[in-house]
């Protein structure tokens, strides 16, 4: 017996990020399990931390970016004082 997806479950599994990124590359019944945590989709560890740490990062650089473009302008890149 074949069950139909419902049209919220179509249209989850039509503009999940991958899919919408990539294009469709792996088959519904893949979706499912991955979003059930199912099967081979199992042990899949959780990505908050790590994201968290990276956006952490990414702040930090942002503010050298910021405080460092304040002491050397960028036009300082292009002169001939700092090529050589």
């Amino acid at each position: 017996m074949v069950v139909l997806p419902s049209v919220l479950q179509m249209y989850s599994y039509t503009f999940f990020c991958q899919t919408a990124a990539l294009g469709v590359f792996f088959e519904y019944t893949d979706y499912i399990r991955f979003i059930e945590k199912t099967h081979e989709y199992k042990s899949i560890p959780n990505p908050i931390l790590p994201s968290l740490k990276l956006l952490g990062t990414m702040a930090c650089f942002i503010v050298v970016i910021i405080i460092s473009g304040m002491y050397i302008p960028i036009a300082y890149c292009w002169s001939e004082e700092y090529a050589g």
